[in-house]
């Protein structure tokens, strides 16, 4: 089917829209563009636009193209990384973490013992573009993006057969909202968490929420360069958090209180540094702190912990890694004690792929 519309002389590539409905189409595009474009200048570029529309339009014919109502696009996939997110799924483009799952296996031919360990994540996501509620001013909040995250994180070790670690179901959401003022970008989040340990005795069920804003000129939530060549790049991300875990049966988890309820809340904060060119291109630094203050508990049983990594990619496509990591305090939900270095090779596989 052929239609003739007003087209701009710049028009997007692949479909053009005259008035409202030309704004509609833009729309996506600045999406995309965050960190390119605070409010004020998408505001000023749609109007600029606009008058561009009224000087110079031309007509021309081209294949309809159907765009669905609203902007809505969803992608979803399978994924396996290092953990589920510390901080929000969506903000890290829709790929939870740039890390991925540990395996490692251990023969001390002096004791005899073997020792087989796994930390990861998988998980299947799916995010839809939403850009709900927009009326052409850039200042009033809207919802942009959502996100729906869940699967199974494990961190185990067989050690002669014996099991030990923590294995936990999560499902969570996540909404991106857009808005004018010092944080133009806000992610808020919810997850419903059960928590167990491999032995299968231990029950814990919680439900933990997240905030983290992005700000357009402050070191918050943004990729910054770090040099005048554009080369190294430093990514931090801090999220403000409350977690609720009520502890049916601690099982192995021996820190942790039969029938006490648990409310944290704090920080937690991931800190990246990663370089786009030059020798240093497949190397990277990564360092993620939780301290959550154990509000039920006068602090008794606050959480602590850090995690120190460095990487190199073995391929262009950077899904497998040699990795040095260490971590250091007593970890989320569990409050197990680590004090642990951990180097080999991690892998991660998946991505997001738009789906109808």
């Amino acid at each position: 089917m052929r239609i003739v519309v007003a087209l701009l002389i710049t028009a997007i590539p692949g479909a053009a829209f005259a008035d409202k409905r030309l704004e509609e189409a833009l729309t996506p595009y600045f999406d995309r563009s965050r960190d390119g474009l605070d409010a004020k200048e998408r505001q000023e570029m749609m109007e600029e636009i606009k008058t561009l529309q009224s000087r110079s339009v031309h007509t021309v014919e081209f294949e309809q193209q159907t765009l669905s109502k609203n902007g809505d696009q969803w992608r979803a996939g399978l994924l396996l990384r290092d953990a589920y997110a510390t901080g929000v799924f969506l903000d890290s483009d829709e790929e939870v973490s740039d890390a991925g799952a540990a395996f490692s296996y251990t023969n001390s031919f002096k004791t005899g013992v073997d020792t087989l360990s796994a930390t990861g994540a998988v998980m299947f996501g799916t995010v839809g573009e939403l850009n709900r509620n927009y009326n052409g001013d850039a200042e009033a909040l809207r919802a942009t993006r959502l996100g729906f995250l869940g699967g199974l994180e494990f961190d185990t070790k067989w050690t002669n057969g014996e099991k030990s670690g923590s294995l936990a179901a999560r499902f969570g959401a996540e909404l991106e909202t857009e808005q004018g003022g010092i944080f133009p970008y806000q992610y808020w989040k919810l997850d419903g968490v059960y928590t167990t340990d491999f032995d299968g005795t231990a029950n814990v069920f919680g439900v933990e929420s997240k905030w983290m804003p992005i700000s357009n000129t402050l070191p918050i939530g943004k990729t910054w360069s770090l040099d005048s060549g554009e080369s190294a790049w430093l990514y931090f991300r801090p999220t403000l958090n409350v977690d609720y875990a009520h502890v049916d049966d601690n099982g192995t988890f021996t820190a942790l209180v039969p029938g006490r309820d648990y409310l944290w809340a704090g920080i937690k904060a991931d800190l990246s540094i990663f370089f786009a060119s030059g020798l240093l291109k497949p190397f990277s630094l990564n360092a993620k702190y939780i301290y959550m203050y154990d509000v039920l508990g006068s602090g008794n049983d606050s959480i602590d912990f850090v995690q120190i990594a460095a990487k190199y990619a073995l391929n262009e496509s950077r899904t497998t890694f040699v990795q040095a990591r260490y971590t250091y305090g007593n970890a989320p939900r569990t409050l197990t004690m680590k004090n642990e270095v951990f180097v080999g090779l991690t892998v991660l596989f998946g991505d997001l792929v738009e789906s109808n």
